[in-house]
């Protein structure tokens, strides 16, 4: 399963996938240390950002890093006021 999620992972890198985050943030919690590696530094590239996490932090503080990746998914994904009302007018 770990050569799965590597190669969905170097995919979702070199393609740039922006539809990938959430299954990257996903293996954000992988038992194997490259794949969260790996997964950090694709998200690193289609966000910019890392958002502190750690992939050899102890698994208890990677949920808590983990828990403001879904967050920011969240947020990225869920429109505005501004759209879902449409135009005033």
């Amino acid at each position: 399963m770990p050569e799965e999620r590597m190669s969905a992972i170097v995919k979702a890198a070199r393609e740039k996938d922006q539809s990938a985050i959430p299954a990257l943030i996903t293996f954000l919690n992988s038992d194997d240390g490259a794949v969260r590696v790996a997964s950090i530094r694709t998200l690193e590239v289609l966000t910019g950002q890392t958002l502190g996490y750690d992939h050899a932090a102890p698994e208890w503080k990677r949920r808590e890093m983990i828990r403001a990746w879904v967050e920011w998914d969240k947020q990225r994904t869920t429109p505005s006021a501004s759209e879902t009302t449409g135009p005033k007018g």
